[in-house]
């Protein structure tokens, strides 16, 4: 172990002497340094050019030192030696330059190296050290963990012969022979490539669908952020985040860091959401600031845009929504409710407005519904009394039928327009002769009024609704509406039924009088002939 020493300090000698002239004072006879008894030192030459002053001084440590001084100035020195616990060490004026420990480290810079290799940039330079090489494809530094399960990996700065191209620094997997990480001159970074397009360019190996991942132990999550820093540029964050964070766990947002708004959010159930942080159904669009834009689909296909919908479990239909171009079929300008199972178009909203059902040309009308059986229009109140159906039958007769909770309660005729209504004996119960009525229709006051709010100020024959139901109660409703509360309405129609009751009635007395005439007439003739 002494003389390992002594030769590794002796070489040290010689690095720092070689080639020099030893000029002055020793305090030692120098040719007693070496190995064995072989002086290493000799052949002194006094002359001063490029002089060297080599002293043996004592140690902070009391442990020898060698001190070599360059009087040709500006005087800087270095110190050799090794202290009572076998450690080596040079130093450049009082610095550490050089450090050895027995235990293997080795230090540069650096007076209590914790690695193998352990480099401190002395007087705050941030050159650490450089690997240069003259070879065509550029230079490499590796490192290997030679226990079984440890692998070889190189860093290469590489010249125009490397086969990934000049001037790029890689990372590479010496034994699988692959490119891990790689800069290129423009300072794009790419992983798992050695040609990457952008900033950053991540290739997975293997088909692997990971990219990359950023992980961290925070209590909020963690975060990537973008920023363009050019003016007009805002930074936004994708965040993964965890149990502390505001806008609850386990969700991925991006977020408008200038603005602090979240723009989009994806929640542990796989929900969307656009503009909030609990998105409520698998897409949930929220308008920021009161915009009335939602979201918008957009194409430049000659055809149109569209947007579709599909229950895929067993009895689903696949539904599209369409915006039409030139090229439909259709006409453009249109929005379409289609049916993509059956290829059948379900609703059509025209560019004028007008509206077509089961059809895509609903012409000048406002609604077109285009009927395939015998049900067409329903219109119900849930609150009230059931619904109102229109009905445009397909059949021979091609009434305009009305149902009210589903019963028929009358129709217009095809081709005179006339309305029937339901008067059939097996839709009626307690059945009895009405009362006489001459008298009452004789205590009805005929009235000639105007209508509120008519703008031709025009006369109107007719009743009053007040005067009939005190007479004919049956004739007479008042609306109970919301919108209409307490006004009167009458059936007209029931008038033709009193004035035939009426005509019955005078025509019974029409009968009972032409008898009395007959049986006077007769008794006349009697006293004539007598």
């Amino acid at each position: 172990m002494k003389n390992l020493i002594i030769i590794l300090m002796a070489s040290v000698c010689i690095l720092f002497v070689s080639k020099q002239n030893i000029y002055g004072q020793v305090t030692v006879p120098i040719n007693t340094l070496g190995v064995n008894g072989n002086s290493l030192i000799s052949d002194f030459d006094p002359t001063p050019e490029n002089t060297v002053l080599l002293h043996v001084l004592e140690g902070i440590t009391g442990e020898p030192q060698l001190r070599f001084v360059n009087e040709a100035g500006p005087f800087p020195f270095y110190d050799i030696g090794m202290d009572g616990s076998n450690k080596f060490t040079i130093e450049y004026n009082d610095n550490p330059a050089v450090t050895l420990l027995p235990t293997g480290e080795m230090g540069i810079g650096i007076e209590n190296p914790t690695s193998t290799f352990h480099i401190q940039s002395l007087l705050g330079n941030v050159n650490g050290f450089k690997v240069e090489s003259n070879s065509p494809i550029g230079v490499s530094m590796n490192m290997l963990a030679s226990d079984p399960g440890g692998e070889e990996y190189a860093f290469f700065s590489t010249a125009n012969g490397a086969s990934e191209g000049a001037g790029k620094f890689l990372i590479k997997d010496i034994n699988d022979d692959e490119v891990r990480m790689t800069i290129d001159p423009d300072g794009f970074i790419g992983f798992g490539l050695t040609d990457p397009s952008s900033s950053l360019h991540v290739k997975s190996l293997l088909g692997n669908v990971n990219g990359f991942k950023v992980e961290s132990n925070s209590d909020i999550g963690v975060s990537m952020n973008m920023l363009a820093s050019n003016p007009g540029g805002e930074e936004y964050a994708f965040f993964s985040t965890a149990n502390g964070a505001s806008e609850g766990a386990g969700k991925f947002l991006i977020k408008d860091v200038n603005e602090d708004e979240v723009r989009m959010t994806i929640d542990p159930d796989g929900f969307i959401g656009f503009g909030l942080t609990d998105p409520s159904s698998s897409l949930h669009v929220k308008s920021l600031l009161g915009n009335v834009n939602g979201f918008k689909v957009e194409s430049n296909s000659d055809v149109g845009v569209s947007m579709n919908m599909l229950a895929s479990d067993p009895g689903g239909q696949e539904y599209a929504f369409f915006s039409t171009a030139n090229g439909a079929s259709e006409g453009a300008g249109k929005f379409l409710l289609k049916d993509i199972t059956n290829d059948e178009v379900r609703l059509t909203v025209a560019a004028n407005g007008k509206i077509g059902i089961n059809n895509t040309d609903p012409g000048n009308y406002m609604l077109n519904i285009s009927q395939t059986g015998s049900f067409g229009l329903l219109l119900e109140n849930s609150t009230a009394n059931g619904t109102w159906e229109q009905v445009s039958f397909s059949g021979s007769s091609g009434a305009l039928a009305l149902y009210q909770n589903g019963n028929l309660r009358g129709s217009f005729n095809a081709s005179t327009g006339a309305y029937t209504s339901i008067s059939d004996r097996s839709r009626k119960n307690t059945i009895r002769s009405a009362e006489d009525v001459l008298k009452k229709v004789n205590a009805l006051e005929v009235s000639r009024y105007k209508f509120n709010g008519d703008p031709e100020n025009k006369d109107h024959l007719g009743f009053i609704a007040q005067d009939v139901e005190k007479i004919f109660p049956e004739l007479v409703s008042i609306a109970n509406s919301d919108r209409a509360d307490g006004i009167y309405t009458m059936d007209y129609s029931g008038f033709g039924i009193i004035s035939i009751k009426a005509i019955q009635e005078l025509s019974d007395e029409n009968d009972e009088l032409k008898s009395r005439l007959a049986k006077l007439e007769a008794q006349m003739e009697a006293l004539l002939k007598d």
